[in-house]
C-alpha cells in the first residue's frame, strides 16, 4: 500500500495545454518519465494499492467488462468520499499513471488529432461534473460503484447489471442529482428496474423511462422524497407506473 497522489493544479493546467504535443504518449507511450519529477504531484491521506489497477480488464469485442471493472475500482478506491471523488486532479493523476493502459483501451483514441484532443479531455481528464461522473475512464467506474453500493439491500453485482443495462436509462438517472443522490428514491427506482429487468423490460424502453422520470420529477417538486421511507417511495412509483403511465406489466 502507498499514499495516493493527486496532480498539483499547475501540473493539471500544463497537461491540459499540452495534450496535442503529448498525443504519442496517450496513444502508445507512458508518462513515467514525466512523473519522475515529484514536485508535479502531492500525496493525500488515502492509501491504495497500484497493483489493483493491473486487474482492470480491457474490452474484448463487444464485451466491455464494466461490471467487473467497477468492482475492481470499488475495492481499490472504495474509501474515497464523494467530495474527494469530484477532484479532477485525483482522476487525472490516475489516468496518466496506473490507469492509462486501461483508459486508452476502453476509450480508444481517434486517429484524427483534433478529435483525439477532445476525446482525451473527456476521458483522461474530467473538466466538468458530467465528465467526472460519466466520462473519465476511471472516475465513472467509481461513481457507478458509489451509487449502486448505497442500496445495501440489493446485491451489488445485480444492481450494477441492471444499472448498466441501458445507457439511456443510466444517463437519465445520473444527470438528475435529485434522483441519483436521494437514497430512498434511487433505491426504489433501482428496485423497479430490477423487477422490469426480470419481467417484460418495459421500463427500459427509451420513451417509457423518460416519461417515468418526468413524472418522478413532478413528484419531487412538491414532496420531500428524502424524508419518506423506501417502501412509501416505492408505493408512489407504483402509482406512477400503473396509473399515470398505465403500464400493465413492467
Amino acid at each position: 500500500m502507498e499514499k495516493l497522489k493527486i496532480l498539483k493544479s499547475s501540473t493539471l493546467y500544463d497537461l491540459k495545454k499540452s495534450v496535442r504535443s503529448n498525443l504519442d504518449r496517450y496513444r502508445q507511450g507512458t508518462f513515467e518519465d514525466y512523473f519522475k519529477d515529484e514536485t508535479l504531484t502531492m500525496s493525500i491521506d488515502i492509501e491504495y494499492s497500484p497493483e489493483e489497477f493491473k486487474e482492470l480488464i480491457p474490452p474484448k469485442s463487444a464485451e466491455l467488462y464494466d461490471i467487473e471493472n467497477t468492482l475492481i475500482i470499488g475495492r481499490a478506491l472504495g474509501n474515497l468520499t464523494p467530495y474527494e471523488a469530484r477532484d479532477e486532479r485525483l482522476w487525472a493523476y490516475i489516468t496518466h499513471t496506473v490507469g492509462l493502459e486501461y483508459a486508452r483501451k476502453r476509450w480508444q483514441i481517434p486517429e484524427n488529432d483534433n478529435d483525439a484532443v477532445n476525446y482525451i479531455l473527456s476521458h483522461i481528464f474530467a473538466t466538468s461534473k458530467r465528465h467526472v461522473e460519466r466520462d473519465n475512464a476511471i472516475s465513472r467506474l467509481w461513481w457507478l460503484f458509489h451509487l449502486c453500493n448505497r442500496a445495501d439491500d440489493i446485491p451489488l453485482e445485480l444492481a450494477l447489471k441492471v444499472f448498466l443495462y441501458r445507457s439511456d436509462v443510466r444517463a437519465n438517472i445520473v444527470e438528475r442529482p435529485s434522483t441519483s443522490q436521494s437514497l430512498p428514491l434511487f433505491g426504489a427506482i433501482l428496485t423497479k428496474l430490477i423487477e422490469s429487468f426480470e419481467g417484460e423490460q418495459t421500463l427500459f424502453e427509451r420513451q417509457t423511462f423518460r416519461s417515468f422520470i418526468k413524472e418522478i420529477n413532478t413528484l419531487g417538486g412538491f414532496i420531500l422524497l428524502d424524508c419518506l421511507s423506501r417502501s412509501k417511495v416505492s408505493e408512489m412509483l407504483d402509482e406512477v407506473i400503473f396509473n399515470k403511465l398505465q403500464i400493465s406489466k413492467v
